[in-house]
């Protein structure tokens, strides 16, 4: 797999940076590779020292299979060294390949008979709660990444995001966080931004419309906040009002009729089965993909977004980060939000580049 220039800059400042460092923090707009980035980076080490142990830590079910699947891509000579632990993709769960993909959820119940690893890749890392020096109790990421630590002190941490920041944290490097933060993270050890792919043509240039019903930016005025973010039940109450349903579809209706395929990103369950229920009515066939579906359902629906099997996605937060269908040429946002991380990691599932 023939890399870009820009790939091969980061990969040499990332290895150069693990060999030093205890974490390093990767920044990398959507689109720019990730995944490959550190699949390459995997390959690599394990063909360095063959007896290392390498943990793929990731959010949802959705990114361990895609994860396993770039790995393969990349280096299929370690298909069979490739041990999954997520309860929704294997019914077995696999602690002692040389390589773990693994779900935050699934790993947290069996950390006891996980062996050691020599490198933690977390994707998304965003989503990993900054430790704060006036709470001890970490989350999942961070009891995995505890205990890993205490079997071997000198693992590596390498983190992975197009979005380095967390409402209500600030920036998860530095010191550019709220008060009592203490981040995993020193500072970006490499970054590519937006700008470098645009100018190089990996990204599709984004055109946007705003369109808001009379009387909506009045209504989001009165949702109270929760945590520096709307509360989503209220949030939720005003979106799913019949006339913002509407506008929803009518606006998709008059400037996106000839998109083939359009993710809409709603706030909540109940929000994404009206819109889906909406866009059926007037004759668009919608599907909606939810964390409330079971995992059959859920992997049609998702087979049906890469394979263009309806002309409309309705989402809540299934399909915010890491999802790689790249043939999607629209986004509706039909949700406000106050973080900025999660704005662009929605708006970024439409800029990958496709015929």
């Amino acid at each position: 797999m023939e890399l870009r220039p820009y790939q091969i800059t980061a990969l040499d400042n990332l290895w150069s940076a693990l060999t030093t460092e205890s974490n390093v923090l990767l920044e990398a707009a959507c689109s720019a590779g990730k995944t490959l980035l550190f699949s390459k980076i995997i390959r690599y080490l394990l063909g360095e020292y063959p007896s290392y142990r390498v943990l793929v830590l990731l959010d949802r079910e959705e990114l361990v299979r895609q994860t396993r699947d770039k790995i393969i891509e990349v280096a299929p000579e370690l298909l069979l060294d490739i041990g999954i632990v997520c309860a929704s993709v294997a019914e077995e769960k696999t602690l002692d390949r040389r390589i773990t993909v693994a779900s935050r959820q699934s790993l947290v119940k069996c950390l006891g008979r996980m062996a050691p690893v020599q490198l933690i890749v977390c994707d998304e890392c965003h989503l990993m709660a900054v430790p704060r020096d006036d709470d001890p109790e970490p989350d999942q990421f961070g009891t995995i990444i505890g205990a890993l630590r205490g079997y071997n002190p000198k693992t590596r941490l390498l983190g992975v995001t197009a979005t380095p920041y967390r409402l209500g944290d600030g920036y998860i490097y530095g010191m550019r966080n709220a008060k009592g933060c203490c981040p995993y993270f020193e500072d970006v050890h490499h970054r590519i931004t937006v700008s470098e792919l645009l100018a190089g043509g990996y990204l599709a240039p984004l055109k946007g419309k705003t369109v808001a019903k009379d009387g909506l930016l009045a209504r989001l005025l009165s949702v109270p906040m929760t945590a520096g973010e709307y509360n989503l039940g209220e949030l939720s109450d005003v979106m799913c009002q019949g006339t913002h349903i509407t506008s929803a579809v009518d606006v998709w209706t008059e400037h996106a009729m000839d998109r083939k395929k359009t993710l809409v990103f709603g706030v909540t369950i109940e929000h994404a089965e009206k819109l889906t229920d909406a866009f059926n009515s007037r004759g668009i066939s919608a599907i909606a993909i939810h964390s409330d579906m079971d995992d059959i359902t859920n992997y049609v629906n998702m087979q049906a977004l890469r394979n263009g099997g309806a002309k409309v996605f309705c989402s809540v937060g299934k399909l915010t980060t890491g999802m790689d269908v790249p043939d999607i040429d629209c986004i509706l946002m039909a949700r406000a939000t106050k973080s900025t991380a999660l704005y662009k990691q929605m708006i970024g599932r439409g800029q990958r580049v496709a015929e």
